[in-house]
């Protein structure tokens, strides 16, 4: 993010790491936050897969319109704004989709975090080129 504001807005690098740094913080609350209304819906007799339907389309409805929002920011602040509910939204989808192997299978459930992360790592390990060809063509640098 500090590229970001260094390249969009030409903020300087101290002020971009404030407005890098107070989306994640904001992210970590929402996360607490989706926690609590997911068992709060599960609590008021909503079913189990509605809920994970409804946390993970806030999750990622919400961080796509945010971003797309995010184009007509005219200043840092509002880009800080966009960017933070973006994030924050995103935590929601850790509500449906993390908590969901849990649900199917409670007893394995460590094992297939384990086994998707590690699938996840090993991908970027054997691909470096690809992954790293995407990562910076998802910041716009050729």
């Amino acid at each position: 993010m500090p590229v970001y504001f260094k390249t969009v807005f030409n903020v300087n690098l101290k002020q971009a790491a404030w407005f890098s740094a107070v989306p994640w913080g904001t992210m970590a609350f929402s996360g607490y936050v989706a926690g609590a209304a997911s068992d709060y819906l599960l609590k008021a007799g909503y079913s189990l897969t509605f809920v994970r339907k409804v946390m993970q389309s806030i999750g990622f409805i919400g961080p796509g319109l945010a971003l797309l929002f995010l184009n007509y920011a005219k200043s840092p602040t509002v880009a800080s704004v966009f960017i933070t509910v973006a994030l924050s939204l995103s935590s929601f989808s850790q509500a449906g989709f993390l908590l969901n192997m849990q649900d199917i299978a409670p007893k394995y459930a460590g094992f297939l975090h384990g086994m998707y992360f590690q699938h996840l790592c090993m991908y970027d390990l054997s691909h470096p080129d690809i992954s790293t060809y995407y990562r910076w063509a998802w910041w716009g640098v050729s």
